[in-house]
């Protein structure tokens, strides 16, 4: 108990034990034993030690016993019925601790007490068994004290109870004592019962009393608590909702760009004093402030009247009353106050401030929202909802918009408007327009009965009155009238030609009055007196001041001075950067400063500031038709600026910068784009291509493309571009995505069968007119050859940019794009494999003497008949040759055309050879007398459980040694196909059935898929088979089913005509592939495989060259929040001879397994592989772009187990694929070279149109990597390689695509081609 201090209810405690110790005999065992303790403890001791150790006495004690009346046999389980009389106490004490902090002693008579009744007790057998029931009911009783203690900590009722409770525990202690250390207690021992139990009945009654008074107080003030618990709860739950809500309504964008405070401020400390003030002595204002109901007021005013100023001048004033407030002022130049999905956003969450509560209906649009995936607040008409909401609760309230006219989308603006006008309030809504007497708003504003306030001509007058005496810096009354008279109420302008006289250097007040005789009126007079001035300077400063408004006006976005200075450097055509070439900054500033904003705030700085046209009319009057216009001096009209106009000169000013002699060297790119150097760089490679698409076309701007993409430069350029604005490569999906106009981006999908052609497209960031042929045909060959490279690595490009070195090109490539020398890594190489126009199937590659050869297959050109080539892919020094390796026994198994596979053997391919057709399970054989002969003569095969199409998963072939017999040699190819609803369906993981082919006509092949129409319902079941070929008989299938998307790799035996997969978990088939007949046995899973969780999956075999190991290789993948949670192990086994009837696998080292996560979507094959003696090469998804490479090491059954260190390794350096490759049969290898290295090898074979099966589109290719032989790899690092690098959730990859260099609150524009037809265009504009 804690240390006395000032608590009334403490200091009774220790008057009562002062009063016991008092009237208590000293020689009695309760003052020996209890009360005499006391003296030996300070009162100062610690408080929680002290009861603690009181605790621990009274525990031994009660164990001692227990073992003494186990012994004695007469009772049993003493601990077990005195355990709640510890707790009860330990609780008790710790309330006591809590709500009245009293001292040590109060715990140490308490357990004392409880002992010494014990002790006494001990010698009345017949006594005892009824002091254990009281002391257990006593441990009972107190529990009630440590349910509340902590809820009533400052409750003076419940402190009172705690200690009448204990004098009534300790009394009792005392009076039992004293009842069993009497001195004729042997021969009184009935004289003990009765008073012993007189004494418990009034201690316990007393103590259930207590107990009763407890939960009556709990009972009395709980009510309270959980209210004041509730209100703690719904305040803190409302707070997180109200914070979740904001940030839903920002939508993202920074909190200074909805936030108008300090647009507020600005305007009024640049507002004259006593100016608008007219506006609150205007009948109308009057009437709109002093009504007592909703009410809609618009101001409208021309260009340059001083509507801003006058709308933050109403917004202090209403603020000074009291009144709330809610404003926004809308900005053609600020692309967030541009945007009508701001304006309402920054009016609800003004409201939002001045709203104790969140409104129901606030909450359903938010929660409707975010179960719909949409994190940020988007629709303008929730917007509308969201403040209809709020306005209910608001008595009364202001909403102020300025610069209506400015808004981008201000039909879109004027109707959610209208419609809050005519909403039902509870208060009063009283809403303010501010804009130009533009038409459109005009006649929605009539429409709803908006009323309509002109601007005062006199309020006006005299306001600018008061501002031009202030300007004036010498009294001249004639000076003053002259300006307020022909400003006629616009301030801009009089502001606007102020500025010009203070510079004219006027010297009297004669020459002033010249001066002003040559003013011309209005905005447009004003402007062009402000261009007239350049007249004057030297034509390099026309020139130069030409440029900055072409530029300036026509930018795609704001420019920052850097920028300007970079871009007007460039268009000089000077061969590099130099900053002698930079015009200066003053010079700028000085020719355009009375048009142009510097600002130097927000985002711009005080050394680079972003420049903005001054005012929405200015940027008017630089794109209006000059010839409308009565200008002064013809030499006037190359000012003004036409989009086409504008477009070329921005667009060959980025193709120049691009084109700088320092662009032709590798660079460090993430280190260029921030350099102060390099300004224009980001803007010029994002732009360039967009300026030129809109830019007026000629022939000598195509050559000037067409030299600018075979330069070095042009890489340079894609490199900046894959950094700075990735969404230049992405993929563009077609789902009716709400704010893609129909397309959803993404860095890559996956192809689908049933894709259409422009389901999927690609960004293209070239000029989009650049492959028509009015210039000739090499800006489409160009334009072809860039979209094949970006639909292959575009994966690469808009998510590793580091990596964009990796992205290989073929020598096509190379001949048409030949620029990539600076940005290519040497060690990596790509070669395509064709010679003339008829398809080759590539089938092997092998490394023959230093030599690496490919293997392809082809049609005879004069019969339907195939044969076989040997190709040396080209090296260094271009040779080429069509030897065959020496080792050519091999065995052929290649896609030739959609779901076609030719099978044979070399050299005999010309003896027959099989044709397989994986999507209908039936295969034909061709004899060498079927030379010439229609395919339709052929031996064809079919099973009868053939229905509907399939898809070959995976195949393998057998690979026999030379002396082995052609009856062994076969082909396993894994289909499946997805079940319809009314197939079978089943309860277990899988149901399999055999059977042998049988020969019949080729027509029974056309009622072959009579169940493709049937509904599908979402089942996952599907059907699979292991369709074998075999060169010496009749095919087998063998069937299955399974829930689980699989993939099943079958492995021949070396030696024997023996085949073996699984169909499902701990489950091994093997086959005699003679007889066909197939057994079962247990194949043991890793401890730790979970199918209930499992997505995919993917069983593969290998024997060892003896045939006496079998290595069993497990993928499985699992879903995650991310993308797919991948396990791959690896187990061997003793394998028994496919004779013994009762093959029991007999595993002979520890299973190896290592797990890793990517990202993306689910694609076939799941993995890939390649076996030599000693390892397994594993590809792990993405197979796409970054694949995880790694090698697992082959246990072999008569050698001791690998160190750990290096059963798993990795490489050292990344390898990435190409985006087809899953689509394109990939064979995987790693081969010894004789230079000390390995090489990596990616062979993929042809592709071909999905509208005519025989049309090849791509050629096979193979991709090589050097890979040094041993520093190439690396031992698994969990910490490093558990992960794919750059996997991240849907949101965050989009904001990753988007980039952070286009303003975030800017449509980007993206030039898109069919993935399927790069002919086929698109322009989308994307938000």
């Amino acid at each position: 108990m804690a240390t006395t201090g000032t608590n009334t209810f403490a200091l009774s405690l220790e008057a009562f034990i002062s009063g016991v110790k008092r009237d208590e005999d000293i020689r009695s065992p309760f003052y020996k034993e209890v009360l005499s303790q006391l003296l030996s403890s300070p009162s100062d001791s610690n408080s929680h030690d002290h009861s603690s150790r009181s605790s621990e006495q009274l525990a031994l004690y009660v164990k001692e016993l227990d073992k003494k009346q186990k012994r004695s046999s007469y009772t049993r389980r003493i601990s077990e019925r005195l355990d709640p009389l510890l707790t009860g106490l330990s609780q008790y004490t710790q309330a006591c601790d809590v709500m009245i902090q009293a001292g040590p002693a109060a715990s140490a008579v308490l357990y004392g007490g409880a002992r010494i009744v014990l002790m006494l007790a001990e010698k009345f057998r017949k006594c005892f068994e009824d002091v254990l029931s009281m002391m257990e009911s006593v441990g009972d009783l107190l529990k009630c004290y440590h349910v509340f203690a902590k809820a009533y900590e400052a409750s003076a009722d419940m402190q009172r109870l705690l200690v009448e409770t204990y004098k009534n525990i300790v009394s009792f202690w005392q009076k039992a004592a004293a009842l069993f250390s009497r001195k004729a207690y042997k021969t009184l021992l009935t004289g003990i019962v009765k008073p012993l139990d007189a004494e418990w009945q009034r201690c316990r009654q007393t103590l259930e009393a207590d107990a009763k008074k407890v939960q009556m107080l709990a009972q009395a003030t709980e009510a309270d608590l959980g209210r004041e618990r509730d209100l703690a709860k719904s305040t803190s739950q409302q707070s997180k909702l109200r914070s979740h809500i904001v940030d839903w309504i920002k939508a993202g964008q920074e909190e200074d760009r909805l936030d108008v405070r300090q647009d507020i401020r600005t305007h009024l400390e640049i507002r004259h004093d006593e100016s608008c003030e007219w506006l609150f002595q205007h009948p109308t204002m009057e009437k709109w402030l002093a009504m007592k109901k909703s009410t809609s007021l618009w101001y409208n005013a021309a260009p340059g009247a001083g509507k801003t100023i006058l709308s933050s001048t109403l917004v202090r004033k209403l603020q000074e009353k009291g009144y709330r407030t809610a404003t926004f002022f809308c900005s053609f130049n600020d692309f967030v106050r541009k945007k009508a999905i701001n304006v309402l956003r920054s009016i609800a969450l003004q409201i939002l401030t001045h709203s104790d509560s969140i409104p129901e209906r606030v909450q359903r649009l938010y929660e409707e929202d975010l179960k719909n995936h949409c994190s940020k607040l988007n629709d303008p008409k929730t917007a509308s909802e969201i403040i209809e909401a709020l306005l209910k609760q608001q008595s009364r309230i202001h909403i102020i918009i300025d610069g209506l006219d400015e808004c981008e989308d201000r039909g879109l603006l004027l109707l959610s408007f209208c419609h809050l006008l005519h909403a039902k309030t509870y208060g009063i809504a009283k809403f303010f327009f501010a804009s130009r007497p533009d038409s459109d708003i005009r006649t929605m504003m009539r429409k709803h009965n908006v009323t309509e306030l002109e601007a005062s001509g006199e309020g006006l007058t005299e306001d600018i009155r008061r501002y031009v005496t202030d300007r004036i810096d010498h009294e001249c009354d004639s000076c003053v009238e002259y300006w307020t008279s022909h400003a006629q109420g616009n301030f801009l302008w009089v502001r606007h030609m102020m500025d010009i006289l203070d510079g004219e250097g006027a010297t009297c007040e004669e020459e002033i009055e010249e001066e002003l005789d040559k003013f011309p009126k209005g905005l447009t007079g004003a402007y062009t007196r402000s261009l007239s001035r350049l007249l004057m300077r030297p034509e390099r400063h026309q020139q130069l001041a030409r440029s900055i408004f072409t530029m300036l006006v026509g930018a795609a976005q704001p420019l920052h001075l850097s920028e300007l200075t970079h871009a007007l450097a460039a268009l000089k055509g000077i061969p590099d950067f130099s900053p002698r070439s930079l015009p200066k900054p003053e010079l700028i500033e000085e020719l355009c400063s009375n048009l142009v904003l510097f600002d130097r705030t927000m985002k711009g700085t005080e050394d680079d500031p972003l420049l903005k046209v001054a005012h929405k009319s200015v940027q008017d009057f630089f794109v209006q038709d000059p010839d409308v216009l009565q200008l002064p001096d013809e030499r006037l009209r190359q000012y003004f600026v036409s989009p086409a106009k504008a477009n070329l000169e921005l667009g060959l000013s980025a193709l120049s910068y691009l084109s700088y002699e320092r662009y032709h060297a590798t660079l460090d790119v993430s280190t260029v784009i921030t350099a102060n150097d390099h300004s224009f760089l980001r803007h010029a490679a994002t732009f360039w291509h967009g300026y030129l698409s809109n830019a007026e076309r000629s022939e000598e701007l195509y050559k000037k493309i067409i030299d600018f993409t075979k330069t070095k430069a042009f890489w340079a350029c894609v490199a900046v571009q894959t950094r700075v604005v990735p969404y230049l490569f992405a993929t563009y999906t077609k789902d009716g995505g709400r704010y893609l106009g129909g397309y959803h981006l993404t860095a890559t999908a996956p192809k689908l069968k049933t894709q259409c052609v422009d389901d999927v497209c690609f960004a293209i960031p070239l000029p989009e007119w650049l492959d028509t042929d009015v210039y000739g045909s090499e800006g489409a060959r160009i334009f072809k050859a860039f979209h094949n490279f970006v639909t292959e690595w575009h994966p690469l490009l808009n998510s590793h940019p580091a990596a964009v070195a990796q992205c290989a090109m073929d020598d096509e490539w190379d001949g048409i794009l030949p620029g990539r020398a600076p940005w290519r890594d040497e060690r990596v190489k790509m070669h395509k494999i064709s010679q003339g126009t008829s398809p080759d199937a590539l089938v092997d590659i092998q490394l023959d003497a230093g030599s690496l050869k490919a293997l392809t297959l082809a049609h005879r050109s004069s019969s339907s008949r195939y044969h076989i080539k040997w190709s040396t892919l080209p090296t260094a020094n271009g040779s080429s040759s069509s030897d065959p390796p020496r080792t050519a026994t091999q065995l052929i198994c290649a896609p030739v055309a959609g779901h076609s596979y030719f099978f044979g053997g070399i050299p005999d391919i010309d003896q027959g050879y099989w044709l397989v057709d994986t999507a209908r399970l039936s295969t034909s054989y061709y004899s060498s007398a079927d030379e010439g002969v229609d395919a339709s003569h052929a031996d064809t095969y079919t099973s009868e459980r053939t229905i509907g199409l399939w898809q070959g998963v995976c195949k393998v072939t057998t690979a026999p040694h030379d002396h082995s017999p052609t009856s062994h040699r076969a082909i396993a190819i894994h289909c499946m196909r997805d079940l319809p609803s009314h197939s079978d369906t089943m309860s277990t993981q899988s149901s399999q059935e055999s059977g042998y082919g049988s020969m019949s006509s080729s027509d029974i092949e056309s009622d072959s898929d009579a169940d493709d129409d049937s509904p599908d319902t979402g089942d996952s079941l599907s059907q699979h088979c292991m369709f074998i070929v075999r060169s010496g008989g009749a095919p087998i299938w063998h069937f299955w089913k399974s829930k689980i998307d699989m993939d099943a790799v079958c492995a021949f035996h070396p030696t024997e005509a023996t085949a073996v997969w699984s169909p499902s978990p701990h489950q091994l088939c093997i086959m005699d592939i003679a007889s066909g007949n197939v057994q079962s046995t247990i194949l043991p899973e890793p401890v730790d495989t979970q199918v209930s969780t499992t997505c995919a999956m993917r069983k593969e075999f290998k024997f060892s060259e003896s045939g006496k190991t079998l290595y069993y290789l497990l993928y499985t993948a699992a879903h995650s929040d991310t993308g797919f949670k991948q396990t791959l192990s690896l187990s061997s086994f003793l394998f028994c001879s496919s004779g013994d009837p009762e093959c029991v696998l007999e595993r002979t080292h520890a299973t190896v397994s290592v797990a890793y996560e990517s990202a993306g979507a689910m694609q076939h094959p799941l993995i890939l592989t390649y076996w030599d003696s000693n390892y397994v090469y594993v590809a792990l998804p993405p197979l796409s772009c970054n694949t995880k490479l790694l090698r697992m090491h082959l246990p072999k059954a008569e050698s001791p187990s690998v160190p750990p260190a290096s059963n798993i390794q990795t490489l050292r350096d990344p390898v990435y694929f190409p985006y087809s490759t899953p689509y394109r049969s990939p064979q995987l290898k790693l081969l010894p070279n004789n230079t000390g290295k390995e090489m990596l090898i990616l062979a993929l074979d042809a592709e071909y149109c999905s509208t005519a099966e025989a049309e090849m589109t791509t050629p096979p290719v193979v991709m090589t990597w050097d890979i040094p032989s041993e520093e190439g790899w690396r031992p698994w690092d969990e910490n490093l390689d558990a992960k794919e690098k750059g996997a991240k959730a849907n949101g965050e990859t989009y904001e990753l695509l988007r980039g952070s260099f286009v303003d975030r609150e800017r449509r980007f524009e993206v030039p898109v081609r069919s993935g399927l037809d790069w002919r086929r265009k698109a322009f989308l504009s994307c938000h």
